[in-house]
């Protein structure tokens, strides 16, 4: 009887993934202890912010911006975030912090991934009406001139990737790469477990504001728990952006692509 009881028991932790969240947590808890150089100053960290602080305060202004005519606007100023980003990233040698293979990392971005959209899901599940909220704005820019049927498809798929992509470079740039790689090295906070708390708070909270104006304001209190799984699958796999920005690539791919459907 008690062969057969741990039988389900590890029938049961593998079906709930609890190896790789063991696996997960104990890499998280390293990458915390890791000291990160170089340090930071405070006007860095300031910096940091304000750029991050740009694409919430320009979707703010997105209607007076469609009004007025400069509808690539919003674009252009994440884009220029972006740049930013790379140039604090570029002056302060920001990294890879601890050495892994490849496959570990993509497998820890992994969980932190999946711990992010299990609120999401769950949120989903019950408000599916959020993915679609946008739907009619997205279906217009998709399809806005081809007529024929295979036209609208190559439209609306050229559209999804290069929308997709745009938004997973730029703000895995900005809010990852940047600003959660920023705080991280910041001594100003004394406590490693702390700091990191702070990084992917402020880095998921600004994360979601940014999409207020594109999704409203429950799905963006949704991506705010995604922005969350996006920075600890940041820290837990040594600051590897390129995979984080892979992952956020696959999600906007999915997210956009559910959003035309529903």
């Amino acid at each position: 009887m008690s062969e057969q009881s741990h039988d389900h028991h590890g029938i049961l932790r593998k079906f709930l993934a609890i190896r790789e969240f063991e696996l997960f947590f104990s890499a998280l808890h390293a990458a915390i202890s890791h000291q990160r150089k170089p340090s930071v100053n405070r006007t860095t960290v300031l910096f940091a912010i304000a750029i991050a602080l740009l694409p919430l305060l320009i979707s703010l202004l997105s209607s007076y911006t469609e009004q007025s005519g400069f509808r690539d606007l919003p674009a252009i100023v994440v884009g220029i975030a972006a740049l930013f980003g790379i140039l604090v990233r570029a002056r302060h040698g920001f990294g890879a912090l601890v050495s892994m293979p490849r496959k570990r990392a993509i497998k820890l971005t992994h969980i932190g991934f999946a711990l992010g959209c299990i609120p999401a899901v769950i949120v989903l599940v019950y408000f599916p009406e959020l993915l679609a909220e946008r739907k009619e704005a997205f279906a217009q820019a998709a399809t806005a001139s081809p007529k024929s049927y295979l036209q609208k498809v190559i439209a609306i798929s050229s559209f999804i990737l290069l929308v997709s992509l745009w938004a997973a470079a730029t703000e895995e740039l900005i809010f990852r790469g940047m600003l959660v790689s920023t705080i991280r090295r910041w001594e100003g906070i004394k406590n490693h477990l702390l700091r990191d708390c702070v990084a992917v708070l402020l880095s998921a909270m600004l994360f979601g504001a940014a999409h207020v104006a594109t999704w409203g304001l429950g799905a963006a209190l949704v991506l705010t728990g995604i922005g969350i799984g996006f920075a600890l699958g940041y820290i837990a796999n040594g600051e590897r952006l390129g995979i984080t920005i892979f992952y956020h690539f696959v999600f906007d791919v999915l997210s956009i692509s559910v959003a035309l459907l529903a």
